[in-house]
């Protein structure tokens, strides 16, 4: 019988999930397999994060990034590192991105987001603009931008995503 390399993947992430030690076994034979494949890196970089496995984690997003720097599957591990306190990392990932596919919506959109966290919110509302313009159905882009506006908050460092109050920018 032919080795299925999906299924192994697969498997890996069912099992991160349910409390099987079996995962990181299955991820780590996808990577003597195929240690070229960005997506057995996030999967392993998620479970690895969900299991407080963080400096782990984040060698496992950044190979997913160094291999597939514009893969749109590849947000997560941009949006892992902000959400792990690695905000000038993750902006420089986005940044890379950006460079490769100038209109690639969740990059703009996610950058937004981590100079939101920054303070910077005029270049936060400017990438969700571009996140808009990149695609115009983009429900969470609108929403955020849309708060900016509603709420008053547009230039003042304060939106959906600071923690109290900004600085000018």
């Amino acid at each position: 019988m032919p080795y299925n390399f999906w299924a192994d993947i697969n498997l890996g992430v069912a099992l991160q999930t349910a409390v099987d030690r079996r995962w990181h076994c299955r991820f780590s034979e996808g990577l003597e397999i195929k240690p070229d494949l960005a997506a057995t890196h996030v999967n392993l970089g998620v479970a690895l994060q969900r299991r407080g496995r963080i400096d782990e984690a984040i060698i496992h997003y950044r190979k997913a990034l160094e291999l597939e720097p514009t893969s749109g599957g590849q947000c997560q591990p941009r949006v892992a590192l902000a959400g792990l306190g690695q905000i000038d990392e993750a902006i420089a990932y986005y940044q890379k991105a950006l460079e490769i596919k100038p209109d690639y919506a969740e990059a703009h959109y996610n950058l937004g987001d981590a100079l939101q966290r920054r303070g910077q919110v005029a270049e936060a509302i400017s990438h969700y603009e571009k996140a808009l313009e990149s695609n115009p159905d983009y429900a969470e882009a609108t929403t955020t931008w849309a708060s900016f506006w509603t709420t008053g908050t547009r230039g003042r460092g304060r939106g959906p995503f600071s923690e109290g109050p900004g600085t000018e920018t």
